[in-house]
């Protein structure tokens, strides 16, 4: 099959009112696959990366096979703002965010393992109007178990809930 690689470079820009200094990386797309090391750095509002590889398909048709998992996406803080726009019923972000997590796996049952956290976050759920904060979170997530070390969050009345344990999760 056909590559088609391309450098990519966006600078000085912003995420929902949250600047950034710069997006940039490389993709490759080819043989059902695409290829990706990409950083976003954002200065005082942190990092991300995301390297390796991903079926351009999750879905293979009959007898046919398609490439596997293999990414890697890592921040050692990142401001929870950037990630808005892929929310549609949640607003207001803010936090910061600890993520290291792995996708591995075929491309019809793709597994996540890895840690994630979440540090002095708050948001509003928009079709309720409610307002969430002081939520603190502290995850493992193996496959289809997640385990919450630490999950807290308080409601705008002051009402406060908080989650330990595991739970089995559907597949991605």
């Amino acid at each position: 099959s056909d590559v088609c690689s391309s450098d990519l470079s966006v600078t000085t820009g912003q995420i929902q009112g949250v600047a950034f200094d710069s997006l940039a990386g490389q993709v490759s797309l080819g043989k059902g696959q695409l290829t990706l090391d990409a950083a976003l750095e954002a200065g005082t509002s942190g990092r991300l990366t995301a390297t390796g590889t991903m079926p351009v398909s999750w879905r293979a048709p009959a007898g046919a096979a398609l490439p596997p998992f293999n990414l890697r996406v890592q921040s050692a803080a990142i401001n929870l703002a950037l990630f808005q726009p892929i929310s549609s019923h949640i607003d207001m972000i803010t936090g910061v965010g600890r993520f290291d997590l792995q996708v591995s796996g075929v491309a019809g049952a793709p597994r996540l393992e890895g840690l994630l956290g979440v540090q002095q976050g708050s948001f509003r759920v928009a079709p309720t109007g409610v307002i969430y904060s002081g939520v603190e979170a502290a995850m493992a997530v193996e496959g289809e178990r997640v385990i919450v070390q630490e999950f807290r969050v308080q409601d705008d009345d002051g009402h406060t809930g908080s989650v330990t344990g595991s739970l089995k999760v559907a597949a991605l």
